[in-house]
């Protein structure tokens, strides 16, 4: 299915035009290797739905699978580190540090807020530096930082101090092959960035929906994130603890085990759709955050069946499976101008944790944790809204697609 483009490429020349001057280059692009070997891309059959080398010559499969596995590893494990340097505040303060430093305020959500910041503060210029430098020593930096300040977290002796802490090889033969399946390498002119370039991506509709949507999608886990105070709320002080501190920890991890395994499907059937349309899967998951939202607002937070709210609490799980098909959907709107995508990208991570600095401290307050109503609903209308943006986004998509159709429809 083609793609809207918003720069005119061609297979001879890549052009950037400004009011003071014009600026060209030009390459010559062919399917062939420096052998001289045509790349013909593979028909594509029923096989390709379950898995996309199913259906592509051997040489080229074991290729792909080693891109997979390269790309997916690194990057499956600096998310994860992300995520657990992320959360562990949350893990320590319902393992001993809420009564160790005496947090029975907001201060774990002003702790969060900070984090926040930095992350946003740092989002746009960071992405935009990506495509300037060596991207995997530049990653590796940032891992490494991220690191020794998770460590040092860990020495804190009031909440002061918290605050300003959250302050595989290819051979030659599959490197011909991967320039092969390119038809263009489309590189956009280096330099210094300018404003032309700026203004000129706020008025694609692009850099607008893409960071709304994913501030509402940054949201929808909030409920779930309940689930570890409400296991915590079982203990009563003066009473033999219902469930030990490990427990406490292990049992919300349910909810990443069923968002691994429903993102994955999620994928798998957009992958499978006409077109490998996206926008229903959006529309998937912003409406399970609006029916386990409201459940768990409208259920009682310790029911005479334990399982019925725990139950609750992990299908919230559903409403965070589309955050994969909707940077795939960024990447594609947006492949031949790197620099857009990348601030595009930059955006929405900014406008997510924008929203999630501040909107938690009103809708999920640590202090009445689990005892959260007005939060829920809250979620709820999130996830009216999220639902509502990813339609306006299939709306601009379908638009950009039809004025790219020639006349006649051929």
């Amino acid at each position: 299915m083609p793609l809207p483009q918003e720069k005119d490429v061609k297979n001879v020349s890549v052009v950037r035009n400004s009011n003071e001057e014009s600026l060209s280059r030009s390459k010559d692009f062919d399917h062939a290797t420096p052998n001289g070997a045509n790349y013909t891309e593979s028909k594509r059959t029923w096989k390709s739905f379950f898995w996309s080398t199913l259906d592509v010559p051997k040489e080229e499969a074991r290729f792909l699978t080693k891109l997979d596995l390269t790309l997916i590893s690194s990057s499956a494990l600096g998310v994860m580190c992300r995520y657990l340097d992320q959360v562990n505040v949350t893990n320590a303060f319902n393992s001993g540090m809420k009564e160790d430093l005496a947090l029975y305020g907001k201060e774990l959500n002003y702790a969060n807020a900070i984090w926040s910041a930095a992350y946003v503060f740092g989002q746009i210029p960071s992405n935009l530096l990506l495509t300037r430098v060596n991207a995997p020593l530049y990653i590796a930096f940032l891992e490494l930082s991220w690191t020794v300040f998770t460590f040092a977290t860990a020495g804190v002796k009031d909440v002061n101090q918290l605050y300003v802490f959250r302050f595989l090889i290819f051979t030659q033969k599959e490197v011909e092959l991967a320039r092969a399946r390119m038809p263009s390498e489309v590189r956009p002119m280096t330099g210094l960035f300018k404003w032309k370039d700026v203004k000129r991506w706020h008025t694609t509709w692009h850099v607008y929906l893409f960071p709304i949507f994913f501030a509402f999608l940054a949201q929808l886990g909030q409920s779930g994130g309940s689930m570890i105070f409400w296991v915590k709320s079982y203990n009563v002080t003066g009473k033999p603890p219902v469930f030990s501190v490990a427990e406490i920890n292990i049992i919300p991890l349910g909810i990443n085990i069923i968002s691994i395994v429903c993102t994955l499907i999620n994928s798998w059937v957009s992958d499978s759709l006409p077109g490998s349309a996206r926008w229903p899967g959006m529309v998937f998951a912003s409406v399970m955050a609006i029916i386990f939202s409201i459940a768990l607002a409208a259920t009682p937070v310790h029911p005479p069946n334990i399982g019925s709210r725990w139950a609750l609490y992990y299908l919230t799980a559903l409403s965070g499976t589309c955050a994969g098909i909707t940077w795939t959907w960024v990447n594609e709107t947006s492949r031949h101008d790197p620099e857009k995508r990348a601030y595009t990208s930059a955006l929405m991570n900014a406008f997510a944790y924008i929203f999630t600095a501040w909107v938690p401290i009103f809708t999920f307050p640590a202090n009445l944790q689990p005892y959260i109503v007005t939060g829920n609903y809250i979620t709820a209308g999130f996830g009216a809204c999220a639902a509502l943006t990813a339609l306006l986004v299939r709306h601009f998509y379908n638009r950009d697609l039809a004025r790219q159709k020639p006349v006649g429809g051929v």
